[in-house]
């Protein structure tokens, strides 16, 4: 789960596709940009990708509202790629039953929550992008192997 789906989460569940043929959907958290990008992540992270032998053609974004939160109970685990220095800016705007989704997870599932502090790429160079992919490659092999 991500501020918008369009950058981090999208990476993050087509690298854990690609490595461990798992079915992982990544979800945005907050529709701010939804008009923006209509349903389509952005083209930088196809490209990117790409170039790394992951095919995310068929992917789009996936909206809290959009699912059927009951769902989060059937899942081992939720990862939040969230950057805790925009807390402040972006929960007032994405609420869940009168609490920011944030505070939502943590506290119906708070055993399952894992945040993994990961800056939003928005509008970075595509240098940037690569580390952030390297490192989120990297979290998704620790976290597979430590809880798997």
């Amino acid at each position: 789960i991500c501020k918008a789906n369009i950058w981090r989460s999208q990476i993050a569940e087509a690298i854990y596709n690609n490595m461990y043929k798992n079915k992982a959907i990544s979800i945005a958290w907050c529709e701010a940009r939804k008009e923006k990008y209509n349903g389509i992540p952005s083209q930088d992270i196809f490209e990117l990708l790409k170039e790394k032998g992951i095919d995310i053609s068929k992917q789009k974004i996936t909206y809290i509202s959009d699912i059927d939160l009951g769902i989060l109970y059937k899942v081992k685990r939720i990862i939040f790629l969230y950057n805790p220095l925009d807390e402040s800016k972006v929960d007032k705007n994405c609420i869940i039953e009168s609490k920011s989704v944030y505070e939502y997870l943590n506290w119906y599932f708070w055993s399952k929550v894992i945040i993994y502090g990961i800056k939003d790429p928005y509008n970075v160079w595509k240098l940037e992008l690569n580390k952030i992919f390297q490192i989120l490659m990297l979290l998704l092999y620790l976290h597979y192997q430590y809880y798997y």
